[in-house]
């Protein structure tokens, strides 16, 4: 399958696709590329639409009339026009067939020159009446007309011209319908009625060199006709060009047309022409018979395109693409098939070894080639130059010295009596010269120092000098792989999990706990270091990092290449990768920099599948693989044919499918998803597609990590709608990964999910709780006001009761105390104190009609009250009234004639059995955090024990009612107002005598 092209002086890789690979027929007509990018190949079992990685064919399971298809063409619309000969004709549209409507009854559809017209199509199809002869047919909303031009071409000339003539129509570029006779070239004119033909120009004598053609075409102002040679006409200006062949064994095949180029194949060569007619390519059929499947009798066409490059059609074998890369794999003058690269001596001689025939196959730097046969090995895992004369051979059983000349083997301790440690520096005889050591992997120092990793967990440090090994054990962990860095003398070792540094510099250790985490790798594969920066390039399965780790600077390398079974080395101050998509290079440029890659492909796998091994040897790298061994010389700079690596968007075309609109899409697009419609399909044109292609996708702020897909189709569920969305979306296959592609993705909300919507939902919303509210309000003040009257006439009722019980009890106390002035011949002060207890009579009985009084008038009623008991008492106490400053007096309230009765019985329970020097303190405060007023009555009589037990011996015994109106105030305050009441009695404990009460009210700013 992989083979040259030497008409444009550039090697081409070919890929076939034929029956085997996707295609229902390996005879195909025709290919063209669509808006998108997707190659149409028609065959004669139908027609397919490829996308570099899958077929979709297209044949009666669809709905086509016929499979026959032999070409097709895209209209502005998208539709995807099919050439068939049947009773209908149809097109492709969002993968699907559609016939359209025949107005006008044909015997058959034989559609011939499908152009686009302004409302439409517009075709030639053979005339119902004459089977030579064709009619102009126009296309509009899916219906074909016939425009009935039958009868004007049918004109014989003799009507003209005096003769008759051999006709054939064709549409012009500008959909003007000519008429090409063997003589001259006729235009209907439609301006009249009815139309007539207008000669635009005859033929030049001797134009056909006597020899009717083959065959003739029309593009643009040109007719070419072909015989024995090419014939060109510009019917614009009459002047003509002929292409002499001079071979009478050459047929014409087709001639087509692509990209502003004209295309004449024959069963010879296919010619190439510009829009001007001239001849600026020549394809000999000759170039492409290294490929035995190609030849003059089934060549059919070559077909040019920028994205899917050359293509060569077939009658009998599907068609070939030809990539312009050069042809780098060349089959090496050696097979190392069943072989495996094990290392290089110290004159770069590289070792090969096949474990079935116990053979070391050695290649030396004049590409020659020697085979040493070893009995005993069971397998040879590696070979590491240490001198000039001796290398290292690591093998199954043991480890052993290879004479770089001979290729001799000894065991590596059978020379040695003594074994010296390092730190101990203890000497000991060896207990067998034979003895065996196993090692995972090794590495030499430039210092000649050898560090082993054994499979006992243990990495040791030897220095091998005349009869003595000098070694030590420099770390117990077990290690899978170990390198050298002689820029600064260090050891690195690392196992699937860990990286550790041994700095022989200062016999330290280093390990990388965080590097797993920072570079995102799962476990190390294989570790390189370049010694001229000092950069550590670690791989694990699928990715690789450049590391640099006295700068602590690091990147991911070649994310756009799949880099699972892949062989890395250096070379020259350069990073070689060779892996199933071919060889990748890159030169190291600085501290954690390489340079652009170099990519030789390996397009398609038409070399190999997968490599086994590879080594470089003066510029070359020598490949092994599953189809044998290939020597590709490598280059220092891009190559022709190089220039899009895989990191090229050029290469790739990303499709994006939503709600039946397909279009390509570029990064940070915007795609508008309505909320009924989740599906995004996605998909890759891809011209170097390998393999089987696959999705990854994350969204910003909801996935935390890639996700794969099972299909091309992605369901965006449960996103908030009004709302952007970044949808990262990356493609790959075999060998490549895309581009991270990222778009927009806004959920479009439904119109009462916009912030307009919104509002007017708010609105709608408040004016309907605000209508709801007000007739709950009007209905339940209307049934709470009929409660409230009864519950308020309940109240009036029982506080008026309670007031009746307090303005007597208040009076008979008054008025005793008046008797008593009396009866002690005290006339003047029985009068003022009968004037005094009016005025405060008067005032208690305006509070009595008022649930609450404001603090300021209160005052102004104890005081009243108070000097009217201290003039009872012959004033044995006095008293003091304070008011905190943060009080409004005259705007807080609290209960009427709730103060009265306390006040009472502090005087008349507690001061009174006192014979002098009572004191009665009545605070007002106001704690604001609370909303609480509280008032404290603070006297320092006998105490309420002491009152009881005087109480008790006296013969006046004195039943206080105080009490219990007070606590019944407080309940009806309590249940019936928003203003709450609490009451706490204190009795102060000795020497102190007397009581505290404290009346806490809530809400005292209520009216």
């Amino acid at each position: 399958m992989l083979f040259a092209i030497c008409s444009n002086g550039q090697i081409a890789m070919q890929y076939n696709i034929n029956i085997n690979n996707g295609l229902p027929s390996d005879h195909v007509y025709w290919v063209n590329v669509d808006r998108y990018g997707y190659l149409w190949i028609s065959t004669e079992n139908g027609i397919v639409k490829y996308n570099g990685y899958q077929s979709r064919v297209y044949n009666l399971l669809d709905g086509m009339p016929n499979c026959d298809i032999w070409g097709a063409i895209e209209d502005k619309k998208g539709r995807m026009w099919l050439y068939s000969i049947s009773n209908d004709i149809g097109y492709i549209y969002k993968d699907k067939y559609k016939k359209a409507y025949i107005k006008d009854t044909f015997p058959r559809i034989y559609p011939r020159q499908i152009q686009e017209d302004s409302t439409g199509i517009i075709f030639l199809n053979p005339s119902n009446h004459n089977p030579s002869a064709f009619t102009l047919c126009k296309e509009r909303n899916d219906t074909i007309y016939d425009l009935q031009t039958e009868n004007i071409i049918r004109m014989s000339d003799t009507d003209l011209f005096g003769k008759q003539m051999m006709h054939r129509q064709f549409l012009s570029d500008k959909n003007e319908l000519l008429e090409v006779t063997d003589k001259y070239i006729l235009k209907i004119d439609f301006t009249h009625h009815p139309p007539g033909l207008i000669k635009l120009c005859t033929y030049p004598k001797d134009f056909f060199s006597n020899k009717k053609p083959s065959m003739t075409a029309l593009f643009g102002s040109y007719i070419i006709t072909c015989n024995e040679n090419i014939n060109i006409l510009n019917y614009k200006d009459s002047s003509t060009k002929k292409i002499l062949l001079n071979n009478l064994q050459e047929h014409f095949i087709t001639i087509t047309d692509n990209a502003e180029k004209i295309y004449v194949h024959s069963n010879r060569a296919t010619y190439i022409f510009n829009e001007k007619m001239d001849l600026i390519e020549t394809i000999h059929i000759d170039s492409l018979l290294k490929n035995r499947s190609i030849s003059g009798s089934n060549f059919i066409f070559l077909f040019d395109n920028d994205f899917w490059q050359r293509i060569i059609g077939t009658t009998d074998n599907g068609l070939y693409i030809n990539f312009y890369s050069p042809k780098h794999f060349i089959k090496a003058p050696y097979d190392l098939t069943g072989y495996k690269y094990v290392g290089i001596t110290k004159d770069s001689t590289c070792c090969w070894w096949n474990k079935s025939k116990l053979i070391l196959a050695c290649i030396n730097k004049k590409d020659h080639i020697t085979y040493h046969k070893f009995g005993t090995f069971y397998n040879v895992k590696k070979i590491v130059p240490y001198n000039n004369t001796r290398s290292l051979l690591l093998a199954d059983d043991n480890t052993y010295w290879l004479e770089n000349g001979t290729k001799k083997i000894t065991p590596l301790f059978k020379d040695y009596k003594y074994f010296i440690d390092l730190y101990s520096k203890q000497k000991i005889n060896f207990f067998s010269k034979n003895m065996l050591f196993t090692c995972r992997d090794v590495v030499v120092a430039p210092d000649t120092s050898v560090f082993f990793i054994s499979y006992i967990p243990s990495t040791y440090n030897c220095k091998f000098s005349h009869d003595s090994v000098f070694a030590n054990t420099i770390d117990y962990d077990r290690e899978t792989g170990i390198v050298f860095d002689s820029l600064h003398n260090d050891l690195w070792t690392y196992s699937d999990s860990k990286v550790m540094i041994y700095h022989r510099n200062t016999n330290k250790f280093d390990t990388l706990k965080n590097i797993f985490n920072s570079l995102g790798l799962r476990n190390v594969e294989k570790i390189l270091i370049d010694n001229k920066y000092g950069n550590v390039f670690l791989k694990d399965f699928h990715k690789l990092f450049i590391y640099n780790y006295p700068s602590g600077d690091y990147r991911e390398l070649f994310t756009n290449y799949r880099l699972d079974n892949t062989r890395m080395m250096l070379y020259n101050n350069t990073l070689v990768i060779s892996g199933s998509f071919g060889i990748l290079t890159s030169k190291i440029d600085g501290v954690a920099k390489i340079e652009q890659p170099i990519l030789y492909e390996n397009v398609k796998n038409v070399a190999y599948n997968y490599v086994s091994g590879m080594h470089i040897i003066n510029a070359n790298a020598i490949i092994n693989s599953d189809n044998g061994t290939y020597s590709v010389r490598l280059s220092d700079t891009v190559l022709p044919g190089n220039e899009k690596d895989f990191s090229s968007s050029e290469r790739y075309k990303f499709i994006l499918t939503y709600a039946d609109s397909t279009r390509r899409i570029h990064t940070w697009d915007t795609v508008n998803m309505t909320q009924k419609n989740h599906l995004l399909q996605f998909d890759i044109i891809n011209p170097y597609g390998n393999g089987t292609l696959k999705y990854q996708y994350k969204i910003q702020d909801v996935d935390s990590d890639w996700r794969t897909l099972n299909s091309n189709e992605l369901h965006i569920n449960e996103l908030p709608a009004g709302k952007y969305y970044t949808l990262s979306v990356m493609a790959y296959d075999n060998v490549w990964k895309s581009n991270e592609m990222k778009l927009h993705i806004f959920i479009i909300p439904y119109w009462w999910q916009t912030s307009l919507g919104k509002k007017l939902l708010a609105a709608i919303l408040i004016i309907i709780l605000i209508v709801l509210v007000f007739s709950i309000v009007i209905i339940t003040n209307r049934v709470i006001t009929k409660k409230n009257l009864k519950k308020n006439l309940l109240l009036e009722l029982e506080l008026r009761s309670i007031y009746a019980q307090i303005n007597p009890h208040f009076i008979f106390n008054t008025l005793g105390a008046a008797l008593s002035f009396i009866d002690n011949k005290k006339l003047d002060e029985a009068y003022t104190h009968i004037s005094k207890f009016s005025r405060l009579l008067r005032a208690y009985l305006k509070s009595s009609r008022n649930k609450l009084i404001a603090v300021k008038d209160e005052i102004t009623n104890l005081r009243n009250y108070i000097d009217l008991q201290r003039t009872r008492f012959d004033n044995k106490f006095d008293y003091d009234i304070v008011v905190d400053d943060n009080i409004d007096i005259e705007k807080t309230y609290l209960p009427s004639l709730l103060l009265q009765p306390i006040v009472e019985n502090a005087i008349t329970h507690g001061l009174f059995h006192m014979d002098s020097g009572g004191n009665l303190r009545i605070d007002f405060k106001y704690e604001k955090a609370n909303d609480t007023l509280i008032c404290i009555i603070n006297d320092n009589g006998v105490g309420r024990e002491q009152a009881k037990l005087i109480e008790a011996n006296s013969e006046l015994k004195r039943q206080s009612y105080g009490d219990q109106l007070v606590k019944d105030l407080i309940r009806i305050f309590n249940d019936y107002e928003k203003m709450h009441v609490n009451i706490i009695y204190e009795d102060k404990q000795l020497p102190e005598t007397g009581t505290i009460v404290y009346l806490c009210i809530n809400n005292p700013h209520h009216e």
